[in-house]
């Protein structure tokens, strides 16, 4: 007899103080990679997520603005008409431009993912640390998750009977289903 160890093991924690809003994994339930398996609420979120959707906004229409700049000052140059100069200034204004809309679109998207929890791996849902409804504190735990993935197979195993290994054929099976080797 042996224990099956899966290949993630991890405890969830939330990402700042807020609440629980919907947990809607029980425990034994199993989940897909990518699916939410908490979601939170926090008024300061809400006001954060409202600017940081302007900023990304304001930078979108910046970028927009210094693109058309770009390509008439690159058109008036090839008439004689501006310098390769400005041009420089306009193409240094739009790579300004389209950093300052990355920057916006990240910051969002960490503010986005911090009202949910979500896992790069299929698995099932092992214990629940809190309840929907519940305050939680930045760091606090709230889920213990497992993969499906085998990771490793522990068995106990005599030191003697290590020479045995070699011509022995060792074979496993989880729950019910088929016998591996």
């Amino acid at each position: 007899a042996g224990r099956i160890k899966a290949a993630e093991e991890v405890t969830i924690a939330s990402r700042l103080a807020s609440r629980v809003t919907a947990l809607p994994f029980r425990e034994g339930q199993a989940f897909r990679k990518g699916q939410t398996l908490a979601a939170f609420d926090a008024p300061e979120m809400r006001q954060a997520l409202s600017s940081a959707e302007s900023t990304l906004e304001a930078a979108r229409v910046g970028r927009d603005k210094a693109r058309l700049q770009e390509a008439r000052i690159d058109s008036l140059r090839q008439t004689g008409v501006a310098s390769d100069r400005q041009l420089e200034l306009a193409v240094m204004d739009l790579r300004a431009a389209e950093a300052a809309y990355a920057q916006a679109t990240a910051a969002l998207s960490t503010l986005r993912e911090s009202l949910s929890l979500t896992v790069p791996f299929d698995g099932v849902v092992v214990r629940r640390h809190v309840d929907a409804g519940a305050p939680v504190a930045s760091g606090q735990p709230v889920l213990d998750v497992r993969s499906h993935a085998v990771g490793e197979i522990e068995v106990p195993f005599p030191e003697s009977e290590l020479g045995r290994l070699t011509t022995d054929r060792i074979q496993f099976q989880i729950g019910d289903s088929a016998w591996k080797n």
